[in-house]
């Protein structure tokens, strides 16, 4: 019985080359799936973080320069809106 190298190389070639495809594809699906829950766990993060959040309307900018002075400036004017109603 003589073997033919060719078909026996092409039969393992499919045999391995159709499951691995599909692994592929398998593992497309979970970095998918991983994605959209990151996403969703950031959002959800986002908005417990803004949950307590008060929206003032028609309040003037403060000027200065750093973050953290105007952050200061709005808690003091909220505050002084809140304490002389």
């Amino acid at each position: 019985m003589q073997h033919h190298p060719d078909k026996w190389n092409d039969i393992v070639k499919k045999q391995v080359t159709e499951p691995l495809n599909e692994v592929n594809g398998n593992i497309s699906e979970v970095q998918n799936s991983i994605k959209e829950t990151r996403e969703q766990a950031a959002e959800r993060r986002d908005k417990e973080h803004r949950r307590n959040n008060v929206i003032l309307y028609k309040v003037n900018e403060s000027d200065l320069q750093r973050a953290d002075d105007r952050n200061k400036a709005d808690i003091h004017f909220a505050y002084s809106c809140l304490t002389t109603v």
